[in-house]
């Protein structure tokens, strides 16, 4: 599985225009690591955001594109530059609300938006990941493929795939059951195609998941030992 591991990727600068709640918004990191201060409801999870939109060209929030435009404005903008293994690049992603979405690195514009996932890699905290633990099952699997789609282009190229086949493959059906009529040809078409690229999703996620599990016990055990540490020493 090829991986992007190694690669490094620091955020050092973001502007944002009409996002959200936000009109116009330029901040400056130069430390490891930064924190962002401010009231309930002045927009710090927005500008998490906003981060995440150059990352992924979507919100983590909000599918809606036209619904993350600060209300009464036409569209919004924002703009990131990066240090991407010692060198320099700029990503920026347009929303116009009567027009597409366009997403460019250092001004070009991307075909598919695809083409950028993994580039920048992001983990992203949030108050609601306990969902992972309590919740469906569909949940992590989306969590799954976040992580994988980021470090293998293979991944998200089956996952686009195989999401688009199911979904042409479930109207298919319908139509055979509105019409009465079945074409057994073509739907063995779309199963060939389903089955290729489940397979090799069903892989990479059993491979995740061994992987991660060792992870996961590791930790666990560390912090289940410091927690009797605390208990003995009382």
């Amino acid at each position: 599985m090829p991986l992007n591991l190694f690669v490094y990727v620091f955020l050092n600068s973001l502007r944002l225009f009409n996002f959200k709640n936000h009109a116009e918004v330029n901040l400056a990191f130069d430390t490891p690591v930064n924190c962002i201060v401010g009231k309930n409801g002045s927009g710090k999870t927005n500008i998490l955001d906003a981060i995440h939109y150059l990352s992924f060209s979507k919100s983590s929030l909000n599918p809606s594109d036209a619904q993350n435009i600060k209300h009464q404005e036409s569209g919004f903008f924002l703009r990131g530059n990066f240090t991407v293994n010692g060198k320099l690049k700029e990503v920026e992603c347009t929303i116009q609300t009567a027009g597409k979405k366009v997403l460019r690195e250092d001004g070009q514009d991307y075909m598919r938006f695809s083409e950028h996932v993994g580039k920048y890699p992001v983990v992203l905290i949030a108050p609601q990941d306990i969902e992972l633990i309590w919740d469906g099952a569909e949940l992590r699997r989306r969590f799954v493929d976040t992580i994988l789609s980021q470090i293998d282009r293979a991944y998200l190229e089956h996952l686009i795939v195989y999401t688009h086949q199911l979904k042409q493959r479930n109207s298919l059906l319908k139509n055979f059951s509105d019409s009465g009529q079945v074409d057994i040809q073509l739907l063995e078409t779309y199963n060939a195609r389903l089955i290729e690229s489940g397979e090799f999703i069903f892989k990479s996620r059993q491979k995740f998941c061994l992987e991660f599990a060792g992870r996961v016990t590791q930790h666990y055990q560390y912090l289940a030992a410091e927690e009797m540490a605390g208990i003995n020493d009382k």
